[in-house]
C-alpha cells in the first residue's frame, strides 16, 4: 500500500509541476498578449492624431495640429531613439518609422525592440534629414499592415482619390506625390533589376537620370513632373511580380501652392 500511495504522491507531484509550468506559460502569454495590445493602443492613439493630415482642412491650416505632432513626436522619440516619425498614404496609416544601424534589425523587429517576423516601417540606414532621397521600406503583409496596401498605387483610380504621401519627421510634416509606380529587381543579374537605393546624386545630371529611369519604369504615367534638385520620398516594399522583386513607389516634394483646394 504504501508502494502505490508512493506512485500516487509521485504522480501528484507530477501533475501539481506540469500545472504549475503550464499556469507559468500562460501567465506569461498573457502579458505577452496585455503588453502588446497596449503598444497597438498607444500607436493607434498617437497615430489617429496625425490622421488629420490627409484632410483637406489640414492642407489649408497646417498650424492646427502641429504642435500636437510634436508632442506626440517627442514623447515617441524619447521611447526609442531610432525613432524617425510616421508615414500616411491612402485611408490607412503605417507603422512608426524607425532607422537602425543596419538595414536588418527592423526587418524582423517592432518599436519597442520586441521580435516580430513583420517588423516594421524604417528608413534606410543610409539616410540623413538632408538625405536627397528618403528611402523607407515594408514589409508586404497580406492583413494589410506594415506596407501591405501599398500595391494599391498600381491603380491609377486610387492615386488620383489619394494623390498625397505624408511623412512627419522631426523636421515636421512633409508632404509628397507619387512619381512613378514600378517594379523592379534587386537581383543585379535580372534584366529588370534597378538600382533605386540612392539617397543622394554627385550632380544634377545624376538625379534627373535616376527620376527620369523610374518614371520610364511606371506602370502608368502620373502626370507628376519634377524640377531639379525636389526632395524625394521612395516607399519599398516586396512583391512576386519579379524575382527579387520589389513595389517601388517614388515621391516628390509638394510645390508650394499645389493642391490648395485639396
Amino acid at each position: 500500500m504504501r508502494t502505490r500511495n508512493g506512485r500516487r504522491g509521485f504522480w501528484l507531484v507530477v501533475e501539481c509541476a506540469a500545472l504549475g509550468a503550464a499556469l507559468a506559460v500562460l501567465v506569461v502569454l498573457g502579458f505577452r498578449l496585455v503588453s502588446r495590445v497596449m503598444v497597438w493602443y498607444e500607436e493607434t492613439k498617437a497615430l489617429e492624431s496625425i490622421r488629420i493630415v490627409m484632410s483637406a482642412e489640414s492642407l489649408q491650416n497646417e498650424q492646427a495640429q502641429s504642435a500636437e505632432r510634436a508632442a506626440a513626436f517627442s514623447s515617441l522619440s524619447a521611447q526609442n531613439a531610432d525613432f524617425r516619425g510616421w508615414v500616411l498614404f491612402g485611408e490607412d496609416h503605417s507603422m512608426y518609422v524607425c532607422q537602425g544601424v543596419d538595414n536588418d534589425f527592423y526587418m524582423t523587429h517592432r518599436f519597442d525592440g520586441s521580435k516580430d517576423a513583420a517588423g516594421m516601417i524604417f528608413m534606410d540606414a543610409g539616410c540623413t534629414p538632408d538625405s536627397a532621397n528618403t528611402l523607407l521600406y515594408g514589409h508586404n503583409m497580406k492583413d494589410g499592415s506594415r506596407f501591405g496596401t501599398l500595391n494599391r498605387y498600381i491603380d491609377p483610380a486610387f492615386l488620383e482619390a489619394h494623390p498625397l504621401v505624408c511623412f512627419q519627421s522631426d523636421t515636421g510634416l512633409e508632404r509628397y506625390r507619387p512619381v512613378a509606380v514600378f517594379y523592379a529587381s534587386t537581383d543585379p543579374e535580372s534584366a529588370d533589376y534597378f538600382d533605386f537605393q540612392h539617397t543622394d546624386f554627385g550632380a544634377k545630371s545624376d538625379y534627373r537620370a535616376y527620376v527620369e529611369a523610374a518614371r520610364t519604369r511606371s506602370v502608368y504615367d502620373t502626370g507628376i513632373t519634377v524640377k531639379d534638385g525636389e526632395k524625394l520620398l521612395t516607399l519599398v516594399t516586396c512583391s512576386s511580380e519579379l524575382d527579387s522583386g520589389r513595389l517601388v513607389v517614388l515621391c516628390r516634394a509638394l510645390r508650394k501652392g499645389e493642391l490648395s483646394n485639396g
